[in-house]
């Protein structure tokens, strides 16, 4: 009896990790890193159904990562968008490189210089967000952007050309709301 037991005790996690495993196997893409297969895809929604999105985007020290993962923000395949990224208080590249990119995405993208220490019980990545959600506020006040939906991400994450327009798609399908 004391066998039956000891096969219970250790068969259950390791079949429990086994299907943990293959379920991680058959459900991530690799070219994207860890992207589950959850999509609606994207061309089952026209332009004029989706909402106005704003990404913020917080960093400090991200200029490895801010050309390659800024850009495929801003080429999203999403017809209204706009990238806001708050540079917040960065000693490397990073002003240079999101200079050079806003040259090139234009209103698209928004950039936030924080060198502004955080008030008492604040700390860097809520704070900088807090700057970018600021700026947001006042270029609504402005004119300047709508928004429907608010998208939060990191500085060194990458995105797929449609992960915008799938991720919406799948929310407007399923009525989410927060």
């Amino acid at each position: 009896m004391a066998g039956l037991w000891m096969l219970i005790a250790w068969g259950a996690p390791v079949v429990a990790a086994m299907a943990a495993g293959l379920w991680l196997y058959f459900n991530i893409d690799p070219r994207y890193g860890r992207n589950l297969h959850w999509r609606i895809e994207p061309a089952e929604i026209d332009d004029a159904e989706l909402p106005a999105v704003v990404i913020v985007v917080p960093g400090r020290n991200e200029a490895e990562h801010l050309p390659t993962s800024l850009a495929e923000l801003c080429e999203q395949d999403y017809p209204d968008l706009l990238v806001i990224f708050v540079d917040d208080a960065s000693a490397d590249a990073t002003p240079a490189i999101t200079a050079e990119l806003k040259a090139t995405y234009g209103e698209r993208l928004e950039v936030v210089r924080n060198d502004v220490e955080p008030p008492a019980g604040w700390v860097g990545k809520p704070w900088a967000i807090e700057q970018g959600l600021r700026r947001l506020r006042a270029m609504e006040r402005g004119g300047r952007a709508r928004v429907a939906h608010l998208c939060f991400t990191d500085a060194d994450l990458h995105w797929s050309a449609d992960c915008l327009r799938s991720a919406m798609a799948h929310a407007m399908a399923e009525r989410a709301d927060v």
